[in-house]
């Protein structure tokens, strides 16, 4: 800390009334209210959650299939630059061989 700082911080603590002695304590006091409220935070949660609960499997979905008669499917673009016109998405489409499928 600059000496300034620590200045600032030695007349705060006269204008409190807070002696160097007391800082001392006060310190101490809330390290050890932490490391209480610590321990009581760990015994909650081991009480609470059983030690490695394991889950159960994820079961697997058969595969979709294509919805019938429809013959249509939705696709989303994504990434293209915000200045592309629908004539040069159409162009690209045509170009990587979508011609005539879309």
């Amino acid at each position: 800390l600059s000496a300034m700082a620590i200045s600032a911080a030695s007349k705060a603590m006269e204008a409190a009334g807070i002696s160097r002695p007391e800082l001392g304590r006060l310190q101490d006091s809330l390290a050890k209210s932490r490391q209480d409220m610590n321990e009581q935070l760990q015994a909650a949660a081991t009480s609470v959650l059983p030690p490695k609960a394991k889950l159960p499997p994820i079961a697997k979905k058969p595969p979709r299939e294509p919805s019938a008669g429809r013959g249509r499917t939705t696709v989303m673009l994504r990434n293209l630059p915000n200045n592309y016109t629908r004539s040069m998405v159409c162009a690209m489409m045509d170009k990587e061989g979508f011609k005539g499928k879309y």
